[in-house]
């Protein structure tokens, strides 16, 4: 996905859904900054995204199966712009492998 060109629907014409049944948790969803190292002249500051989602098991929002207990395996991916009218990204990104457990 990183060096993909075009819009989601048509990288992934093989594995989606018509419809997006998960919906996010604001309550549980945080962006904080974090400090990483011990001494002020080489430590790092990075930005720590948590993104809680949460989907009801029956649904007619989606015609995927889940319950608790299941792994969902995904790849995540962004786009940076530089504005709302750019019409390519500044940079992008995407992660190897995201495992999500399905909660009851």
């Amino acid at each position: 996905m990183k060096d993909s060109i075009g819009s989601f629907d048509i990288i992934v014409i093989e594995n989606k859904t018509s419809t997006y049944p998960w919906f996010i948790d604001y309550d549980r969803s945080d962006v904080h900054l974090m400090t990483v190292g011990d001494d002020p002249e080489t430590a790092e500051t990075r930005t720590v995204i948590t993104c809680s989602v949460f989907r009801d098991f029956i649904t007619d929002w989606s015609e995927i199966d889940i319950k608790g207990g299941d792994t969902l395996t995904t790849t995540t991916g962004y786009r940076m712009y530089s504005s709302d009218t750019a019409t390519s990204p500044y940079a992008k990104g995407n992660s190897d492998r995201v495992e999500m457990t399905v909660l009851d």
